[in-house]
């Protein structure tokens, strides 16, 4: 669609406007309103009765929210370029629309209206945008004046909507919005007295609340009553001290009934903390909520706590649970197991799951996003590449095709399987007929055509990815031995993938060169695909996407929406992943209608459908969310719904962005860092104090985790500090000696516990839980001065502990950060990926840190470092091992670490991306420094010895 730009001078009438639709809603554009065609059903709503215009952005489906005073419109699964140009122009059109009301508007009235205004700032109120749209309506006298001063668009109306004729129409627009507006100078220095006042008249029950006295933070988030709040804060700042003041303060000046109140949290155990606290809170202060507990009236609940309510009070029952609600990983891929089973008595299903297996189970790799050849083996590590060793003593992946030879790149991989079930007669790495020479070897042969056939590893541009040395050579060499044998060859290359085009290009060249093709029956290509299918990995795809889909307000009609190649990496896996999921998630669907039933992510969506269509009207005037940093998409809809239904009501929402961790499970940090986009102008306050660990600690992990720009800043102020290094990195050789490690840094601690008679918590953390030490229970026996406890890191948020002994920092796949990669198919149902690099993995090592009071230490690899320790050493505050500084970088990759290696031969040094890459150098004997380490044996076995025996009589056993 090509929306065109409509000047000032141009008569809507005569424009062509433009619509969108989905299967269950069609907006479009008419000269007098938005008009709305809902099955049978069409309404025209005039420009100026719209209230919000919003566009919530994904990696490839966008959502349209219309919100009015009846209800909200919702348009979902729409294209970017069509979604923001059709928003641009109903943005445009309610400006305009907003505009011609406000003709009759004259200097005299706008003077009145100034007047009345700055009356206001003699009230003893904090005036909040909602709260001025109340005044405005009280103090004018012209309703339909009124309504254009008061409307969410008068804003954002700007000297470009008005012609050179209108400028005196402008000025006075600009005068007006000068004091309208919230951020206004006039209000901001009105609310900052206002606060300020406010702290002091309320400073004993500030001083009471919870167990310290509050801070100023913490008070001038507390009295802050705009109507969209965000509230950023530090590791263990009081956020939950501030929600439950923010309790005590509405009821005490009366501002909101307890049943008006409604706090939420992301898991029970949280909504259950702030419930025991709020009761508290009642004791202490006395309160009295007629005979009931304060803790039973403030709604304080989960989001899909709070859905199924409305669910339950909309439907006049609670709704059926369906067993898979709370279905566990293991359960839902048995669930899935069964109902494929199920579904390939269907012809079509059975295709499309064997094709998809065959050529698709796997996420190809983006050849260009590689730095490094590690990285890139790596990743073909988890993919299930094994290793074996060429005649030039070099390692390369291998993967196994479907009729059981091996291939040593993922795009060969899918070549082979889609020829073997295609019926293709083929070989592979070929040698050119004539020629003896290793590098005159064709990928693929095909005997019946005698036709040779290269893929090369080429963009569009015929690039190759960087760290592919020499491929230029390596190109040049096979087409040269092509063209001097004179075979008949082709070539293909990765960007094929890329476009989706790689298997109808390939069939077409071997068609036209007489190539026979025997597709194999579903039948026979099971046989071969079973071999290979592992269900509870093979299916854990479609169980984390069915959980996202569904969060997101997934529809199955997205399905009819095409996706271009330039939308997804991997089109024919992303075509045939969709083909096969679309069946599973209808059969799923089917069967929780059959039975009557919702899911978990049915509380909300379903909930939503409730709230935005003005069928359940909530009670609610303030809602007050923690952990905000953890918000999704389906909880940030539930928060919409809310407050769309009802102007009036405010949102207080708290969370720190720097420990935003949940990313895998929905978690969308750009709804907390660009919170205005999302909910509306807001007010911002800080919590920067924190109270669980020295400045030392708080000053490391704030330095570490501010190094991406894109985290919101601010400066951490500890309660307290002392005078010597908090943050402590230990080297380590190998896992034996990080046991080492750890056992000598609990010897340490037990001691220091005994001498000044405490007992010490004690964290063991890692990124991974299997990374817990097999005897961790002898630990706690041999430190009884020690509450001894090891989590994930993940595991760990929310808790703390008096040290923190932080495990396995070191690169890789597995290492920390991480370089495990989401399948990218969850790209179409997850948050995108932010642009710095680890940037949630920074994230989870800054919530590490934060775990401990008093000191963490941390245990590097020495050879296999992470790039997270090389960027702590060179932060204030942080000691360092000095075998971590003096790591000599191979030389050839720059990247690997010298190992030291025993071989059969000699002692040697060899690098840590091994076999990425093949460096090696001799040992120098340490002794002379001219010989090197030789294995030698004698009666007592094999030892090394310096290579210039008897000169030098050096060993090394």
């Amino acid at each position: 669609m090509n929306t065109p730009v409509i000047p000032r001078e141009t008569h809507l009438e005569n424009a062509a406007l433009p619509s969108l639709f989905n299967h269950k809603l069609r907006m479009a554009l008419q000269p007098d309103g938005l008009q709305i065609e809902e099955g049978t059903q069409t309404t025209l709503i005039p420009y100026m009765q719209i209230g919000r215009v919003y566009r919530s952005v994904g990696l490839i489906w966008d959502e349209l929210r219309v919100t009015t005073e009846q209800r909200v419109y919702r348009l979902v699964h729409l294209t970017s370029a069509d979604s923001q140009q059709f928003i641009e122009l109903l943005q445009y059109l309610i400006r305009q629309a907003l505009k011609q009301s406000l003709l009759e508007l004259n200097a005299s009235r706008c003077e009145q209206l100034q007047q009345q205004l700055q009356s206001l700032a003699q009230g003893d109120r904090y005036l909040s945008r909602c709260m001025l749209q109340d005044l405005l309506q009280n103090f004018a006298d012209n309703e339909d004046l009124d309504g254009v001063l008061s409307h969410p668009f008068f804003s954002e109306l700007s000297a470009g909507d008005f012609s050179v004729q209108e400028k005196e129409l402008w000025q006075q627009v600009s005068i007006l919005q000068g004091l309208l507006v919230a951020d206004s100078e006039w209000i901001r220095q009105h609310n900052r007295k206002f606060i300020d006042q406010e702290i002091e008249r309320y400073s004993e029950l500030f001083s009471q609340v919870e167990s310290y006295p509050l801070t100023p933070e913490q008070m001038r988030a507390v009295v802050t009553e705009e109507d969209r709040n965000l509230l950023i804060a530090s590791a263990g700042s009081g956020k939950s001290s501030t929600l439950v003041a923010k309790v005590a303060y509405l009821l005490e000046k009366g501002l909101a009934k307890p049943n008006e109140i409604c706090v939420l949290a992301y898991n029970e155990e949280a909504a259950s903390s702030i419930r025991q606290r709020i009761a508290q809170m009642q004791l202490k202060l006395n309160l009295h909520s007629d005979g009931e507990s304060l803790s039973a009236k403030v709604y304080s609940a989960t989001f899909h706590a709070l859905g199924l309510a409305v669910i339950r009070k909309q439907q006049g029952s609670a709704p059926t649970l369906s067993p898979m609600a709370g279905a566990g990983r293991v359960q839902m891929l048995n669930y899935f197991q069964q109902k494929i089973e199920e579904l390939l008595q269907d012809e079509d299903f059975s295709h499309a799951w064997y094709d998809y297996l065959a050529i698709a189970k796997k996420p190809r790799p983006n050849l260009f996003a590689f730095a490094t050849q590690k990285a890139y083996y790596d990743y073909l590590a988890q993919m299930g590449a094994s290793y074996a060793q060429t005649k030039e003593g070099k390692k390369r992946p291998l993967f196994t095709a479907l009729n059981g030879i091996k291939v040593s790149s993922m795009e060969a991989l899918s070549l082979a399987n889609w020829l073997v079930a295609q019926g293709v007669q083929f070989l592979y790495l070929h040698p050119i007929s004539g020629s003896d020479n290793r590098n005159a070897i064709a990928d693929f042969y095909f005997p019946e055509a005698d036709l040779y056939h290269f893929h090369f590893a080429l963009n569009e541009q015929k690039q190759w990815p960087s760290f592919l040395s020499d491929y230029a050579n390596f190109i040049d060499k096979r087409r040269k031995a092509a063209k001097r044998f004179k075979v008949d060859v082709f070539e293909t290359y990765s960007y094929q993938f890329d476009q989706g085009t790689i298997f109808t290009d390939l069939k077409e060249i071997l068609e036209k060169a007489g190539v026979s093709f025997s597709p194999l029956s579903n039948q026979a290509l099971a046989q071969l695909v079973n071999r290979f299918y592992k269900p509870e990995e093979d299916l854990a795809i479609f169980e984390a996407f069915l959980r996202h889909f569904k969060a997101n307000g997934g529809d199955i009609s997205a399905f009819d929406h095409k996706l271009s190649f330039q939308e997804v990496q991997d089109p024919i896996r992303t075509t045939l992943f969709l083909e096969v999921f679309a069946k599973l998630y209808q059969a799923y669907q089917d069967e929780l209608d059959a039975y009557g039933q919702i899911d978990f992510n049915d509380q909300i969506n379903l909930a939503c459908d409730y709230l935005e269509t003005q069928q359940f009207k909530h009670p609610f005037k303030y809602l007050l969310v923690d952990e905000f940093q953890d918000i999704s998409q389906d909880r940030k809809r539930l928060l919409q719904a809310l407050l769309e239904q009802e102007p009036q009501c405010k949102l207080l929402a708290v969370g720190d962005d720097w420990q935003s961790i949940y990313r895998f499970s929905g978690a969308d940090i750009d709804i907390m860092t660009h919170f205005s986009r999302h909910f509306g102008p807001s007010s911002l306050n800080y919590l920067t104090q924190t109270f669980r660990c020295y400045q030392g600690i708080a000053d490391v992990a704030a330095a570490f985790v501010q190094e991406n720009p894109d985290q919101l800043r601010k400066q951490v102020s500890a309660h307290a500090d002392i005078q010597v290094d908090q943050v402590h990195i230990e080297a380590y050789e190998s896992e034996s000696e990080q046991l080492e490690l750890v056992q000598n840094t609990l010897w340490k601690l037990q001691q220091m516990a005994q001498k000044r008679g405490l007992t010490l918590k004690v964290f063991l953390l890692a990124r991974y839980h299997r990374q817990k030490p097999d005897n961790l229970a002898n630990y706690q026996m041999r430190y009884p001065a020690l509450q001894i406890e090891f989590k994930s890191i993940h595991a760990s948020k929310g808790l703390e502990a008096d040290y923190v002994i932080l495990m396995g920092l070191e690169s890789g796949a597995y290492g920390f950060p991480s370089e495990l990669s989401d399948d990218a198919l969850l790209h179409l149902v997850i948050p995108q990926p932010e642009s710095f690099p680890h940037a949630e993995e920074r994230r989870l090592l800054y919530v590490a840190l934060t775990r401990a009071k008093r000191g963490v230490f941390i245990l590097s690899s020495a050879a296999d470092q992470s790039e997270f320790v090389h960027q702590l050493g060179k932060i204030e505050r942080v000691r360092i091992s000095e075998k971590l500084v003096e790591v000599e970088l191979c030389p050839k990759c720059h990247s690997g670490k010298l190992q030291e290696r025993r071989g059969q031969y000699s002692i040697f040094l060899g690098c840590s991306h091994y076999p990425a890459c093949d460096y090696t150098e001799k040992k120098v004997c340490p002794k002379c420094e001219e010989g090197t380490m030789l294995a030698r044996e004698s009666d007592h076995g094999r030892f090394y010895g310096c290579s210039t025996y008897p000169e030098c009589d050096y060993i090394d056993q």
